[in-house]
């Protein structure tokens, strides 16, 4: 992933890496290149299990995916590839405040995959997706082996740990976005208190999202 940053023009590079706290003007930041990344990352990997695993039903399928991809897995991939000091590079070339309010954000799961997501947007303008679909494959192959010998019903998953401690799994809508023909709906789900969000393309695939990052919260904690 770091290495797909030297193949691409310098002013989109430095959008990438512009995260919206230190953005000079908010057309200046990576957040809609961080959109269309989201949905290129979601392409490469769908296409790519759907090919190789035609055993897999629709439901499977999502689940794999929504592991693939959940924050966690994308800032797990910032980290690994250092794109969190790549940040703050180049907000260091903006000025003190800039490089601190960036050395704050490197060390947030949200902000990481954000700036993977952005990263990703910002190849499949260099590059097209021909030319950035094998690069992104070969940095997630990894989590595609992961999610496909541990996939769960998170919410299930969620429900069961929940259930065990008397308590209740709240799902709440937050919003949906994008063009008629690709909408994104973003999904809360709360548990006593703890919350964490997810965004698919349904309502069923946001809330495994949500579920799947609020266990990985709970794990962590």
């Amino acid at each position: 992933m770091r290495d797909l940053l030297t193949h691409i023009p310098d002013a989109l590079r430095d959008q990438a890496l512009t995260h919206p706290a230190f953005a000079r003007a908010h057309a200046d930041s990576f957040e809609r290149l961080e959109f269309l990344g989201d949905s290129v990352l979601d392409l490469v990997i769908t296409q790519t299990i759907y090919e190789r695993h035609p055993d897999l039903d629709e439901g499977e399928l999502s689940r794999v995916r929504a592991a693939v991809v959940s924050r966690e897995s994308c800032a797990e991939v910032a980290r690994e590839h250092e794109l969190g000091a790549a940040m703050v590079a180049h907000a260091a070339t903006r000025g003190t405040a800039a490089e601190a309010t960036a050395t704050k954000l490197a060390e947030q799961r949200n902000a990481l995959a954000a700036l993977v997501e952005s990263v990703i947007g910002a190849g499949f303008l260099a590059l097209g997706y021909d030319g950035l679909a094998p690069r992104v494959l070969a940095v997630f192959e990894d989590r595609i082996t992961h999610g496909l010998a541990n996939r769960i019903d998170a919410k299930s998953k969620l429900q069961e740990l929940a259930s065990r401690d008397g308590a209740a799994v709240v799902y709440a809508e937050l919003g949906e976005s994008g063009p008629p023909h690709d909408r994104r709906f973003t999904m809360v789900a709360t548990v006593a208190g703890a919350s964490a969000q997810g965004t698919g393309r349904t309502k069923q695939e946001a809330q495994q999202r949500a579920a799947a990052a609020l266990l990985a919260d709970m794990e962590q904690g």
